[in-house]
């Protein structure tokens, strides 16, 4: 687990929603016991892992063939919000922070450069500290692309969006059933089936989420990415996500709409 947090970019983080899962790929910075993030104060995670922290992340492996991780964890959110938290952990938020901004020294580069652009509500006055305690965690092997073509996004998302996104097989995956947060990577394809590491089984009408994203390198605003979620159908061959609402982002630009159908065709040509 060491090793591989030390040497990942970027994990993804997941957390219960009121019906849904709900995921975000994030920067990170690792202490050697706890996971650290930066957020905006106004976001839906720092205000929902701020009620309840109960949380879990996926650690794609480094290189193809490799095994990932999921590890489990409970979240405190430091801010503005708690001013006693800030005070009696002042030396640590400082060193977590710096720490975080030194691992992501490019990405830092490229926030500054994007300063101009950048809403109020992500500049740093406005931002959280993250930290993930984390209690447990197993590897897994994510399971091969094989043969196929990748699903057609719905066509609420922006054609520039889907045409950024479009071919990408590999998804991370969040279920919630009964209570329970799974976190998993998968593959999907056409009709958005899926395939899931060996082991790993999806629960028939369990709340589902699936994330894609495109980060094409340091800029904060040439990040894309959508999270599609709905519920886990397991009557054909293999089991598929059944769209509902699809949220996406470019940038620092998000949105969300229903999903009214899903594609008639396994091929969607972009706009």
């Amino acid at each position: 687990m060491a090793d591989l947090l030390d040497d990942a970019k970027r994990v993804v983080l997941a957390w219960p929603g009121r019906t849904v899962p709900l995921l975000s790929p994030m920067a990170f910075w690792w202490d050697g016991r706890n996971v650290w993030f930066s957020t905006s104060s106004a976001s839906v995670k720092a205000r929902m892992l701020g009620g309840n922290g109960e949380c879990a992340l996926y650690v794609p492996p480094v290189d193809d063939g490799d095994d990932g991780l999921v590890a489990r964890g409970q979240a405190r959110v430091f801010g503005l919000a708690d001013p006693v938290g800030l005070a009696t952990h002042a030396g640590i938020l400082a060193a977590a922070q710096a720490a975080l901004m030194l691992k992501n020294a490019q990405s830092m580069v490229g926030y500054l450069t994007d300063a101009p652009k950048i809403p109020r509500e992500f500049l740093p006055p406005n931002r959280v500290l993250v930290r993930v305690a984390l209690e447990d965690h197993q590897s897994v092997v994510p399971p091969g692309i094989g043969k196929g073509i990748a699903p057609g996004l719905p066509t609420e998302v922006p054609p520039e969006i889907r045409r950024s996104l479009g071919g990408a097989r590999r998804v991370v995956l969040a279920t919630q059933a009964d209570g329970v947060l799974g976190l998993m990577p998968a593959v999907w394809g056409a009709g958005f089936s899926l395939v899931v590491p060996k082991g790993m089984v999806l629960q028939d009408g369990s709340a589902v989420t699936a994330v894609l994203d495109h980060d094409p390198g340091f800029r904060p605003t040439e990040v894309a990415g959508i999270s599609l979620s709905g519920t886990v159908t397991t009557s054909g061959p293999k089991p598929k996500l059944q769209p509902e609402k699809v949220r996406w982002w470019s940038g620092f630009d998000l949105d969300t709409a229903e999903v009214s159908s899903s594609p008639t065709s396994t091929i969607v040509i972009p706009d």
